[in-house]
């Protein structure tokens, strides 16, 4: 009896189900937009479900405060007197949906420290320089150390607290990562300090990026292995509690640390391969929706065998239809799901358009990983000839531009050449295709959301470092270094032109503004992207972005 109603259950569910079976329908419900009473709750439930989403993430602890009655932090005045996590659990299950809590899980703290770096100020995250907040003044964001043990139990507990008193479906991850680089040098806690020293023999205030390329690495892989040890712990303490619950993250699909590249300290594609995460939510937000296409297409390249959720925003919209265009995307790529960024920008009007578009029909969340995009194929090399000035004939010509999302060879005609005269690196190149689209004038603008010339290069191979050059068809220049963003200012030029079917230039790189001039022997990291009319193409086989240093070509100079 007991066989015969399942499976009338089953059959329930499938007629429910629809034509779609299979597919993570997700949002961000942001802590602004949880309404102030039950009833505003249910409602918000009863309108997502209604327009076939299936999986909920709210934003249960924000700036250091959970939205329920805590017995392990400290509740958000704004929820006080009731439980608004308990009222979405019991709505969204009386709508067949998924609820996964979401935890801004280090980030803890906006303009002040917050109540547990007030209460606890040794389990901050300390930058280089010895201060806990980073950004601008008055801007400043505190984060907790992924290092200290305290912090951990700290986080235990409040996953335990989670997963023990609420029917939830799983929890979800942000912000389990450092901070971004450009913002400050993070993790010098003088505790993880002296670990790092006593582990390695190394002591981390002696190490720079630019310095000893090996011995940088292995502080950015001490630290992003604290961060991957508190993913572990909260993992095996949420399955001690309840072994159904899945574990996801938000991940920044840059973020994993490429040798003296930090990244975020995000090593998301190891979790996925030691089984960490039930499935990835990478924050695929772009305006550009071949930059989504790719970027769907990297993470899932890196972490095979992972569900993958493509994070979508719904903010500064190029057109009305954009969000169904980016679920289309992302169902193009393979993804079994996507999260929608946030309940703050969907509107009455853009729900009801993916209701009765890529949403017409029910669904259950899907964990099918898919199989992966296809290899990209080894990085290329050559050999950059020298020449006594930049008219001379003799370059090395490039070929093999392929599209990085998938595409196959370039469509377009691309012609570019290397050559170096001993003290500058020449790039000439002319690309056709039609007349280019250019509107950026200011030095350091977006000249990559044109249709542009990139150019990523570093004197030592594997460093996973790297300059990158960009400059579009009205001579617009735009540099920057990994670390150091746009505020590095690098002196090179480009001389451009507009020419019958695309546009031509000379771009000159002195050796002395990247470090010095290559020695005998040494190999360069180098790439070359082109963007024309929103599509991507590179030198080296990347699948889908070209900030991706481990994938970089090499140059070795005459």
């Amino acid at each position: 009896m007991k066989k015969l109603a399942k499976v009338i259950a089953l059959v329930v569910v499938l007629a429910w189900a629809g034509v779609c079976l299979g597919e993570g329908r997700a949002l961000w419900l942001d802590v602004g937009s949880i309404p102030a009473d039950p009833a505003g709750v249910e409602a918000l439930v009863r309108s997502l479900a209604e327009a076939n989403l299936n999986m909920i993430f709210p934003q249960v602890f924000y700036h250091g405060m959970t939205i329920y009655p805590s017995k392990v932090g400290k509740q958000n005045p704004k929820f006080s007197g009731w439980d608004p996590l308990q009222v979405l659990v019991d709505a969204a299950k009386s709508h067949g949906m998924e609820v996964h809590p979401w935890l801004d899980t280090l980030y803890v703290g906006y303009k002040t420290p917050g109540p547990i770096l007030t209460e606890h100020p040794h389990w901050a995250a300390m930058g280089v320089d010895g201060e806990t907040g980073h950004g601008l003044p008055g801007a400043e964001r505190y984060w907790l150390t992924p290092a200290a043990m305290e912090v951990r139990s700290f986080l235990e507990d409040l996953v335990e607290e989670l997963a023990a008193n609420y029917d939830i479906a799983g929890i979800h991850f942000d912000y389990i990562r450092y901070p971004e680089p450009q913002n400050g040098d993070f993790g010098y806690e003088p505790a993880a300090q002296r670990r790092f020293r006593e582990e390695t023999g190394l002591d981390c205030l002696d190490l720079i990026p630019e310095g000893d390329y090996e011995a940088y690495a292995k502080w950015n892989r001490w630290r992003a292995c604290q961060v991957t040890q508190l993913l572990r712990q909260l993992r095996a303490k949420i399955r001690e509690v309840d072994p159904r619950l899945l574990v996801s993250a938000a991940v920044a699909p840059t973020g994993m640390p490429w040798q003296s590249y930090p990244g975020l300290l995000q090593p998301w594609a190891e979790w996925a391969e030691e089984g960490l995460l039930d499935f990835l939510v990478p924050m695929t937000y772009s305006s550009r929706l071949n930059e989504v296409r790719g970027m769907i297409r990297w993470v899932r390249s890196q972490a095979p065998g992972v569900p993958v959720y493509a994070g979508l925003q719904l903010w500064k919209l190029p057109t009305p239809d954009y969000p169904i265009l980016q679920v289309e995307a992302a169902r193009g790529e393979g993804a079994p799901g996507v999260a929608l960024f946030a309940m703050a920008y969907l509107k009455p009007n853009l729900l009801a358009a993916l209701a009765d578009g890529p949403f017409s029909e029910p669904a259950l969340p899907s964990l099918a990983a898919g199989e992966p995009p296809a290899s990209a194929g080894e990085p290329p090399g050559v050999v950059v000839p020298r020449v006594s000035t930049p008219a001379e004939e003799g370059y090395a010509w490039l070929d093999g531009f392929t599209f990085i999302t998938g595409e196959g060879p370039v469509d377009w005609p691309v012609e570019l050449g290397l050559a170096h005269d001993g003290a500058k690196l020449y790039v000439a190149f002319r690309l056709g295709g039609g007349t280019p689209l250019a509107s950026v004038t200011q030095r350091d603008g977006p000249v990559f959301y044109d249709d542009a010339l990139e150019i990523f290069i570093h004197p030592h191979k594997d460093a996973g470092l790297y300059y990158h050059l960009a400059v579009n068809a009205l001579g617009t220049r735009y540099d920057a270094h990994i670390l150091d963003g746009p505020g590095w200012d690098g002196n090179w030029q480009a001389e451009v032109r507009i020419v019958p079917d695309g546009w031509e230039g000379l771009v000159t790189i002195p050796f002395i503004s990247l470090g010095g001039p290559p020695e005998d022997g040494q190999e360069w990291a180098f790439n070359v992207g082109i963007g024309r009319g929103g599509r991507f193409a590179s030198w080296a086989p990347i699948p889908g972005i070209f900030h991706a240093p481990g994938f970089f070509g090499g140059l070795v100079f005459e």
